[in-house]
């Protein structure tokens, strides 16, 4: 009997071909796009942490106009951060 390998199983393997170290992480997620999924996920995580979960306005308009307003306080955050100018 064979065993159905997982989508993660041949990740770790492919990263493991690789060289197994941070950097052949970093370019098995160049490969598959992964970096970018990532990056969209830790971004909505500090959205959420710094805003909740949950949006004011019933109104979809209204609702826009309160995530654009957000994503700008959050990017100028990001910016002092980084130390560049705002």
């Amino acid at each position: 009997m064979s065993i159905a390998r997982l989508p993660r199983d041949h990740a770790i393997a492919r990263i493991r071909l690789l060289g197994g170290d941070e950097d052949a992480r970093r370019l098995w997620k160049k490969e598959t796009g992964y970096h970018k999924r990532s990056i969209a996920e830790t971004s909505m995580y500090r959205f959420k942490q710094t805003f909740s979960d949950r949006l004011q306005h019933r109104k979809f308009a209204n609702q826009i106009t309160e995530v654009s307003i957000k994503t700008n306080v959050l990017n100028t955050f990001a910016k002092i951060g980084f130390g560049t100018a705002v």
